[in-house]
């Protein structure tokens, strides 16, 4: 005689504790799932259906696939969820060739919207609105980044030298800062701080100026904003003091042998940001 092989079904339907005996088979056929009963009554999922989908179901992700293992192959290769490892890194890098400054007293966030951004998918930074003061992360609980930014601004002119050379007020100053925007300044924690003197030098012609060259680098934890109750966002903040209304940054002397190492054209300021970890909870 011929084995028979019973395996209870149904569709969309997880067989309930103590409906399957001990080594008794039950599928479901709504997801593909296939159980066994346990010697305690426990309906166990032993078998499911095999995605060969290599986004991994994507925003449709499911618990009840199986991955084959050339989809899990391609979905590594692609990036991933490896944040941090050596090979895969979720990073944003976001640069601007020209931003004008403000020479007023209080400390500036850098304005976003003029910066051409590009990130890998599982970062998930986003530029906050409506006043583009920051980037904001809304998907995880906190994440940790490794943040550096540079940043060159012109130098004085030859009107503001003598001036700029014998008042206290002049300096650049520039720095990281996460704040909780709907607080205010009393959340705002530094990173990255850097002040230094104008270069001053020779501006005549004007294709031969010497730009204050600043940098910084820092990890640094961003929590998760949550509008209306804790707005936090990144910032790139900046104050200059200086007699010159006609400074900005990003133009002049990119490639006059005064840059070490040489500033590209195109990042009068960049900023590269990449993750470390997430915390889900």
């Amino acid at each position: 005689m011929k084995p028979i092989l019973k395996i209870k079904r149904n569709t969309n339907f997880t067989p309930p504790t103590n409906s399957l005996s001990s080594g008794e088979l039950a599928v479901d056929l709504g997801t593909n799932t296939l159980y066994v009963g346990s010697s305690t009554g426990v309906s166990v999922p032993i078998a499911a259906e095999v995605s060969y989908d290599s986004a991994l179901g994507g925003l449709n992700s499911s618990d009840n696939k199986i991955v084959s293992q050339k989809a899990a192959r391609d979905y590594l290769i692609s990036g991933g969820f490896l944040a941090g490892t050596q090979d895969f890194k979720d990073n944003l890098i976001a640069t601007r060739t020209y931003y004008p400054v403000s020479t007023g007293t209080s400390i500036e966030p850098i304005d976003f919207s003029g910066f051409t951004i590009q990130q890998t998918a599982n970062l998930n930074l986003q530029i906050s609105e409506p006043f583009q003061t920051g980037l904001i992360q809304t998907v995880k609980n906190e994440m940790f980044l490794n943040v550096n930014y540079s940043a060159h601004i012109t130098s004085i002119d030859n009107n503001a030298i003598i001036t700029e050379g014998t008042t206290v007020g002049y300096w650049r100053f520039f720095a990281l800062r996460v704040i909780d925007t709907l607080v205010g300044p009393s959340t705002a924690v530094y990173y990255a701080t850097q002040i230094k003197p104008p270069a001053i030098g020779d501006t005549t012609p004007v294709i031969n100026p010497l730009p204050t060259l600043i940098s910084g680098n820092a990890i640094i934890k961003l929590p998760k904003y949550i509008s209306g109750s804790s707005e936090w966002e990144l910032q790139l903040v900046y104050r200059v003091r200086s007699v010159d209304l006609s400074m900005d940054i990003g133009t002049g002397g990119w490639n006059q042998g005064i840059n070490d190492p040489i500033i590209s054209s195109s990042a009068g300021i960049r900023l590269q940001i990449v993750k470390l970890s997430e915390s889900i909870t």
